[in-house]
């Protein structure tokens, strides 16, 4: 183990030498070390540590490839809890609402009862997980044909079809949709068949399946490989072929971010795999941490050599036997004498355990999925708005892409469906969230361009993911039902559904037509009624008002002198309490009219963004508005909104003077008490009025 000297003449050279041989003979044992030595002459560098080096002897931890990456993602999905939520609730975003709509009514209650029959929403949620997990999803289509009865149930909405898959025939549908696994798929021909341009695929037998095959052992085993399995399966895997050629026509092949290039895309946990293995590792890590968390040695020492004192086996006895009546892990007491020491450590592993060193981690995996860190609710949080905004784009952008490959999927199947059918347009996909941004302000957004003529109603549509044809079909067939009466007549801020009942009080009114005309039908009058027609005509000469019905001052025209006001004064002090009660109400009801409309003019969002000057402007309007108000009247937001469009609005001199003799030295008043006083003003110009008549 060791080398050393002696006295005599050239023993200490021949030792060194020695140790200067074992020097050179020193090399790592790592066979992947290769040290830059002698760049330059006596210069040396230290080779690099990278993720590979860490794995060498780490395989388990290792970021697999190919189907050892398909297996730890679908590992991590079953075992990890946050890759779980985060992939289930990208498939319910993206498969959300999925169904099927035709412009024929018969036809798509045929395509619903096709849909419900071959389970379309649960096959798209399963198409989208392994397209977001395994970035490939293979779907193998099993078609049959359907009866002329079955047909007819199926355009009745009814999809009580029989399970078992018919042989197929000439005008076959789809009936079933298998997905196999992806790591038991695999291309034919591999590079070759990309380059060629048409890539075949094939299903890989699992060895225990060929087994079986080959030598069923149970009579269920027997029955499966005679009747279940088809004959050409079961002769290639006799025949030694453990990959069975797929028909490219009965099967559909999507990816996720595919290069032209490539076998297969790139799975989205791909990017993260690393960091959830070192989740993985932290959390066993504090599973390991735990066991030795409140771990506690004590040495007990009797004797001393260096005094050359050692206990005898009373003495270890009696140690032994006070210890041992202690096990409660409560105060020892002993009595002992001399040469008897404890030493006693413990460890601070306990500090280890805590959530700090899982932040970094998280925020890496939720950042690669597209999910910025506001979102994921974890304490402490933050980023700026550019960063989340970005995050967020990310993530609707995958679910997008997600989405269009699941449509693009369904209207190819519903394309053979409609051949099959023989039906004049397929079906279309639809799902009750069509965008996966803010709708409301895209709806409000689009509504108001079209009303501008700055886009057309089918690009509208074609946005909210609405098929113009279809809505025009739609609309046609709505209008003729109205016309037919099949259907009420539309009503809403530009329809009247009344137009022609209007028209015909109207000219009842005027006189034109006889109720009979418009299908009134009148009962016989009583003795004693008159009706206000022939009132009026026994009214005396000189005292019928000047003028016909409807030539007065035509409707919401303005005033074109001034009006003097009329004032009704309050007579009692019960009436003075209303009033009070009046105004104080209604300087509330002012405020709700006018501030919206002055935050407009004035284009502000809110009423702090109004400068002090512009402030007093819209508080001496409002102070305007009520002192031109009459308590007795009953004031609405029309009356509000006209009095402050008035040019010429001014603040009677009584109410203004009296308001100014309350205010007059004080200063700072605040906004309720402003308002406290102009009512005063008010309630007191009344008073003062009622007193001078």
């Amino acid at each position: 183990m060791y080398n050393t000297w002696t006295s005599a003449k050239g023993s200490k050279e021949a030792a060194l030498k020695n140790l200067g041989k074992v020097y050179s003979k020193i090399r790592p044992t790592r066979a992947s070390y290769q040290p830059y030595s002698d760049i330059y002459p006596g210069v040396s560098v230290r080779d690099g540590y990278n993720r590979r080096d860490y794995e060498a002897l780490r395989t388990d931890e290792a970021v697999q490839g190919g189907k050892g990456l398909i297996d730890q993602i679908y590992d991590s999905y079953k075992n990890v809890g946050i890759v779980q939520n985060i992939v289930d609730l990208m498939v319910d975003f993206i498969v959300q609402g999925i169904h099927l709509v035709h412009p024929i009514r018969g036809n798509q209650k045929f395509y619903q009862a096709w849909w419900k029959r071959v389970d379309g929403y649960e096959r798209s949620e399963r198409i989208a997980s392994s397209t977001i997990l395994a970035a490939r999803t293979i779907v193998q289509r099993a078609t049959g044909t359907i009866t002329v009865k079955e047909k007819k149930r199926l355009k009745k909405g009814q999809a009580g079809l029989d399970n078992t898959i018919p042989k197929i025939r000439k005008g076959e549908i789809p009936l079933k949709y298998t997905l196999h696994n992806p790591n038991s798929v695999k291309p034919i021909g591999g590079n070759l068949g990309l380059f060629a341009g048409v890539q075949r695929y094939g299903l890989v037998i699992p060895p225990d399946i060929v087994g079986i095959v080959k030598k069923p052992k149970t009579e269920i085993d027997k029955q499966i490989v005679a009747n279940d399995i088809p004959p050409e399966i079961v002769a290639a895997i006799k025949a030694g072929n453990n990959v069975i050629p797929l028909d490219n026509s009965q099967i559909s092949v999507l990816h996720y971010r595919k290069n032209d290039w490539e076998q297969w895309g790139s799975p989205m946990l791909q990017s993260v795999m690393a960091d959830l293995i070192t989740l993985k590792k932290l959390k066993l890590a504090d599973l390991s941490a735990l066991d030795g968390a409140i771990s506690r040695i004590r040495l007990w020492t009797i004797g001393d050599l260096e005094h050359k004192i050692l206990p005898s086996e009373a003495a270890f006895q009696l140690l032994n036997d006070q210890l041992m009546q202690n096990i409660s892990g409560g105060a020892i007491d002993l009595m002992w004498g001399p040469e008897l020491k404890l030493q006693e450590s413990s460890t601070d592993l306990h500090r280890f355990l805590g959530k700090e060193k899982y932040v970094p981690t998280l925020e890496a995996i939720y950042s690669g999925l597209g999910i910025p860190s506001t979102l994921t609710g974890e304490a402490g949080a933050s980023g700026g708005f550019t960063n989340n905004f970005v995050g967020i784009q990310t993530l609707l952008e995958r679910l997008r892409y997600v989405r269009t490959i699941l449509t693009e999927f369904w209207e190819k199947e519903l394309a053979i469906v409609q051949r099959a059918m023989g039906h004049a347009k397929p079906a279309i996909v639809k799902y009750s969230k069509m965008t996966l941004t803010d709708e409301a302000a895209i709806k409000t957004l689009l509504l108001g361009m079209y009303d501008r003529n700055i886009i057309s109603l089918e690009t509208a549509q074609e946005i909210l993911g609405e098929d113009a044809d279809l809505e025009r079909i739609r609309m046609q067939r709505e209008e003729k039902q109205r016309e037919d009466g099949r259907l009420a007549k539309k009503a809403g801020p530009w329809y009247n559904p009344q137009h022609l009942e209007d028209l015909e009080k109207v000219a009842l009114q005027s006189g034109q037509v006889t109720p009979s005309q418009v299908g009134l039908e009148l009962d016989p009058k009583k003795g004693s009624e008159k009706l206000l027609m022939d009132v009026q005509k026994t009214v005396p000469p000189g005292t019928k008002k000047k003028g016909q019905p409807g030539q007065g001052r035509p409707k919401n025209k303005k005033d074109s002198t001034k009006r003097k006001q009329k004032r009704v004064l309050p007579r009692s002090k019960s009436e003075q309490i209303k009033v009070y009660n009046w105004v104080r109400s209604t300087q509330q009801k002012i405020t709700d009219v006018i501030d919206p409309i002055w935050l407009q003019l004035t284009a502000k969002k809110n009423l702090r963004s109004l400068s002090t000057e512009e402030f007093e402007q819209l508080e001496t309007l409002k102070f305007g508005v009520l002192a031109n108000l009459d308590w007795a009247d009953d004031v609405s937001d029309e009356h509000i909104v006209f009095l402050a469009q008035q040019t010429d609005l001014t603040i009677p001199d009584d109410v203004c003077n009296l308001y100014r003799e309350a205010t007059l030295g004080l200063d700072k008043l605040t906004i309720n008490e402003r308002r406290e006083m102009q009512a005063q003003a008010y309630l007191l110009s009344l008073e003062v009025e009622n007193v001078e008549n």
